[in-house]
């Protein structure tokens, strides 16, 4: 845990973003543009079908494994 938590970073949201269907969905968008996260790991459908977001990659966890296993 202590492993995870060191490289863990605290990201405020800088940005609003209000495009997926699901709207709960939306803060997930948030953290990842405004964490200039690279990629989202997701099985949602709803955040799936906005891949690529931005400059986030959006994944499966299969296509995340694919790629970097």
């Amino acid at each position: 845990m202590l492993k995870f938590i060191s490289a863990s970073e605290l990201v405020s949201i800088t940005e609003t973003i209000a495009l997926c269907r699901d709207e709960k969905d939306n803060k997930f968008l948030e953290l990842a543009v405004s964490g200039n996260a690279n990629i989202i790991v997701t099985g949602d459908l709803d955040l799936l079908v906005l891949n690529p977001f931005q400059a986030v990659e959006i994944v499966t966890p299969d296509m995340f494994i694919d790629r970097f296993s």
